[in-house]
């Protein structure tokens, strides 16, 4: 399995995805710490491109990630906002 991590941090706000690619097959998760409480976030876009499909120790890992989710509080407070995030963009990186 091959893991990979965009993390961002601005400030007082970070967000991150988290990337799995097994199989051939790839899942996508993506959170954020809030200080008024937790958030549901439903995928609605996920699209993985990588340079090969097999990677060994060692190999440079090259590719395109196009990623959509809609965030909600669980516990919304009144006019609470749906949050959307886009992640998206090429990589490359050293498979560890």
């Amino acid at each position: 399995m091959i893991e990979l991590l965009i993390h961002e941090t601005r400030g007082a706000f970070s967000d991150s995805l988290l990337v799995r690619i097994r199989d051939g097959k790839f899942t996508c998760q993506y959170w954020i710490p809030y200080d008024f409480g937790a958030a549901r976030w439903t995928t609605t876009q996920q699209k993985l491109t990588v340079d090969k499909k097999a990677y060994q120790k060692g190999d440079v890992i090259k590719g395109r990630i196009d990623f959509e989710s809609l965030g909600e509080l669980i516990q919304p407070l009144p006019h609470s906002p749906t949050y959307k995030v886009k992640v998206f963009g090429v990589f490359k990186t050293i498979v560890e």
